[in-house]
């Protein structure tokens, strides 16, 4: 199994050195299009082994078989080898109806947060992280702020209505009946860090844009985040590259800073 996306930060500059002009011309290529039509990152391509081991019909005219949308691509990751994070589990039945409302309760805020943070998502990255201050466009940046503002607030309320029931120790997932990290809380996650992160990046230059909202259990909620090994090293500290932000010091700053608390 094999992941194609892309590196951030100063890194990026391998695709366009190695594939044509732009970044990311590899996916132009007659190859690539043949994995996915779309043109997209990331896309996920598996191998025999994936399939147990040894060639057959099913996948022998398929070379070689891929999966691609950010939010699929979890999926059957989390399908294959941690059904938890789905709320399921391999032995689950067409007619257990309790774990099949769970799991759907993981893929409604999945789905949500795809159809959702798209453009305040690509808007806002794009602006800050890849464009140089001099020619950002500022109405841009700042409706995509205020995009994301809007959208977490929702999600904010949903955390103050299931959160009062649930243990102190427990993980806050955005999912009701949930104790520990979710496929729902993974996406979310990478959208509230890109959030907080561009909003930092943009201070670093003197813009300073309001927010004006309580977001205390979206505080806890990265705060949990932020104690995970994983999402520091995958999540906060590539997304702190992309904008030439030390981590160590963003952690520092946050501290008194951060507007999720």
């Amino acid at each position: 199994m094999t992941m194609l996306s892309t590196s951030l930060g100063p890194g990026s500059s391998y695709l366009i050195e190695t594939t044509g002009t732009k970044p990311y011309g590899v996916v132009d290529t007659p190859s690539f299009v043949r994995l996915n039509p779309h043109r997209g990152l990331p896309t996920l391509t598996l191998s025999n082994y994936d399939f147990g081991g040894a060639e057959n019909e099913a996948t022998s005219e398929i070379e070689p078989p891929a999966i691609w949308e950010s939010h699929t691509c979890l999926r059957y990751i989390a399908n294959r080898f941690l059904p938890s994070l789905l709320l399921s589990n391999s032995d689950a039945s067409a007619d257990d109806g309790y774990l099949l409302w769970r799991r759907a309760g993981v893929e409604m805020w999945m789905d949500w947060i795809l159809a959702n943070f798209h453009d305040a998502n690509h808007n806002y990255i794009d602006q800050v992280a890849r464009t140089p201050p001099e020619n950002r466009d500022e109405g841009l940046y700042r409706r995509s702020h205020e995009s994301y503002i809007s959208l977490f607030m929702t999600v904010e309320s949903h955390l103050a209505n299931i959160n009062g029931g649930r243990e102190p120790s427990s993980f806050p997932s955005i999912c009701e009946g949930a104790s520990d990290l979710t496929a729902a809380d993974i996406v979310l996650g990478t959208e509230l860090n890109r959030w907080y992160l561009c909003w930092i990046a943009l201070r670093k230059d003197a813009v300073f844009l309001p927010v004006e909202a309580d977001f205390k259990h979206l505080g806890h909620f990265y705060s949990s985040l932020m104690h995970r090994e994983p999402f520091l090293k995958a999540v906060f500290a590539a997304e702190c590259e992309h904008h030439g932000l030390d981590p160590e010091n963003v952690r520092i700053q946050a501290q008194s800073t951060w507007p999720c608390r």
